[in-house]
C-alpha cells in the first residue's frame, strides 16, 4: 500500500512539473491587449490562451504572430534567431516578462529589455532581447551551447 502511494505521488509530481503554463491574451472592446496568468476579467474581452513550455522555463516561447527574420545556427558556440513583430513594443515585453518571470527581465534602455531563461535543454545560457527598431519590434533569441 505504501509503495502504491509513493508511486502515485511521484507520478503526480512528474506530471505537474511537465505541465504547460498558460498565458491569457486579453483584448478589451477598445482593442487594448494585455497578457496575464489568469483568464480575462471583463466578460466582453476577447480571450486567447497561449500555451508556454513548462513552468521551469525549459524553453523560450516565440511571441505569437512574430515572423522569423534571420537565424544563424550550427557554429557549435551559439544559436541566434531574430524575429520581428508589428505589435506594440510594451505588449511584446509584457509577454516575455510573463514567460521568463519579472525577476529574470531587465530594462536596458527605453527601447530594449532583456530576459534570461534558465534550464533550456541543450544550452548553457539563453536570453531574449526585445527592442524597437524602425517601426518593428525585434525579438532576438540567443542560446549559448554547452
Amino acid at each position: 500500500m505504501i509503495r502504491i502511494m509513493f508511486f502515485s505521488i511521484v507520478a503526480i509530481l512528474i506530471l505537474s512539473s511537465s505541465a504547460e503554463a498558460q498565458v491569457y491574451k486579453c483584448t478589451n472592446n477598445a482593442g487594448k491587449v494585455e497578457f496575464g496568468q489568469t483568464p480575462c476579467e471583463n466578460s466582453g474581452s476577447k480571450e486567447e490562451v497561449i500555451s508556454l513550455p513548462n513552468k521551469g522555463g525549459s524553453s523560450i516561447p516565440i511571441y505569437p504572430g512574430a515572423t522569423l527574420k534571420t537565424k544563424d545556427v550550427g557554429d557549435g558556440y551559439m544559436d541566434y534567431f531574430e524575429y520581428k513583430s508589428t505589435d506594440d513594443f510594451n505588449q511584446v515585453i509584457q509577454f516575455y516578462t510573463k514567460s521568463a518571470g519579472e525577476n529574470n527581465c531587465e530594462k536596458r534602455f527605453d527601447y530594449q529589455t532583456n530576459c534570461k531563461y534558465k534550464k533550456v535543454p541543450g544550452y548553457k545560457y539563453a536570453e531574449v532581447a526585445v527592442a524597437k527598431e524602425d517601426g518593428w519590434v525585434l525579438i532576438i533569441l540567443t542560446k549559448t551551447i554547452k
